[in-house]
C-alpha cells in the first residue's frame, strides 16, 4: 500500500504504471491464486476510523479530505488491480475515483481452507511472522530490502 498512489502510478513513477503509458495497469499479480483478495475494512470495533481521518498532507493523503464517511474498499481481487489510493486531488487528477489509504489491509486467500489445511497442503514454504525494516529500493519494480524476525 506504501507505493500504491495513484498519482506516482500516473505519473510513471511506480510498478502499477503501464509499461509505456501514463496510466495504472490493471493486473497487480501474475497468479490470481496468490493474491485473490486485498481489502480494507472499514466498520467495526478495532477497525480504524469510520471516516476519512490524515494526520498530514502528502502525495497519497490529504487532510482538507478529513471527515467523509469511508466504506470497504477492495484494493485487488483476483489478482487485478481495483483502486490505488487517492485524494480527491489525485483523483481529478488521474481521472480514478476518491479512494482514500485505509489503516487496516486484510488479505483473503480466496478459498475456504483452514491454516492447517493450507500448511499441510505446501510442499515447499517459508513461514514469516513478522517483517522488520522494510524499504523499498526501485519503485518502478517494488524491489525491496529488510529482515524477517
Amino acid at each position: 500500500m506504501w507505493s500504491a498512489g495513484a498519482r506516482d502510478a500516473a505519473e510513471g513513477r511506480t510498478v502499477f504504471t503501464q509499461a509505456g503509458r501514463r496510466h495504472p495497469r490493471r493486473r497487480a499479480a501474475d497468479r490470481a491464486a496468490a493474491v485473490a483478495a486485498q481489502r480494507s475494512a472499514r466498520a467495526g470495533p478495532g477497525v480504524g476510523a469510520p471516516f476519512v481521518l490524515a494526520h498530514a498532507s502528502g502525495d497519497d493523503a490529504s487532510v482538507v479530505d478529513n471527515g467523509p464517511p469511508l466504506g470497504a474498499t477492495e484494493w485487488i481481487s483476483g489478482g487485478e488491480l481495483r483502486h490505488l489510493t487517492t485524494t480527491r486531488h489525485s483523483a481529478g487528477l488521474t481521472g480514478l475515483p476518491v479512494a482514500p489509504a485505509g489503516d487496516n489491509l486484510i488479505l483473503d486467500g480466496g478459498s475456504d481452507t483452514s491454516l492447517d489445511e493450507m500448511v499441510a497442503a505446501t510442499d515447499r514454504g517459508l513461514l514469516l511472522t513478522c517483517l522488520w525494516y522494510i524499504r523499498e529500493v526501485d519503485p518502478a519494480t517494488l524491489l525491496l530490502t529488510g529482515l524477517t524476525r
